[in-house]
């Protein structure tokens, strides 16, 4: 991990290292987002579960929502979306048609200390209140300060 030794709670690293290994998935264009070979099985696999579960899945989609054993106090909800393919006649369609698929997650606090959600995408972190009147929990404003190291661009909204 990079630039938060001054950081010294586990925790805090634990999650935000989370938040950035997320980021790093690389998409795929598979169509079955469940199948052994796509990018978020391989992310799942590399990992120790308390909880796994099929929200939605269809052709080019899945929704699941993960508990990691080292992080048994968040909800994760990871989503896999295909993007339809493009009018080959649109020229510009080759700028951001390069990876074909997104990935975007969820982290919600279950039975924890934090009053933080997150929303991760490849390229921003949006952190928001669970609740706003609640304020930060404990370790939030550890969590945010690590996380404006970790990742490119954080969104602090009403915050």
């Amino acid at each position: 991990m990079e630039n938060f030794d001054n950081i010294n709670t586990g925790f805090v690293k634990l999650i935000c290292a989370y938040v950035k290994d997320i980021q790093k998935i690389d998409t795929d264009d598979l169509d079955d987002k469940l199948s052994p070979d796509s990018a978020i099985i391989k992310f799942l696999e590399s990992r120790t579960l308390i909880h796994k579960s099929i929200k939605h899945r269809k052709k080019n989609y899945v929704e699941i929502d993960v508990i990691f054993t080292e992080l048994p106090d968040f909800l994760f909800t990871i989503t896999d979306n295909k993007i339809l393919s493009p009018n080959t006649k649109d020229e510009a369609f080759w700028d951001w048609y390069e990876n074909k698929s997104y990935i975007r997650s969820y982290i919600d606090p279950v039975n924890s200390n934090s009053n933080l959600v997150f929303c991760i995408e490849n390229n921003f972190v949006e952190i928001k209140f669970k609740c706003p009147r609640l304020g930060y929990g404990i370790y939030d404003l550890q969590i945010v300060e690590c996380l404006k190291l970790t990742c490119d661009k954080v969104k602090t909204l009403s915050i």
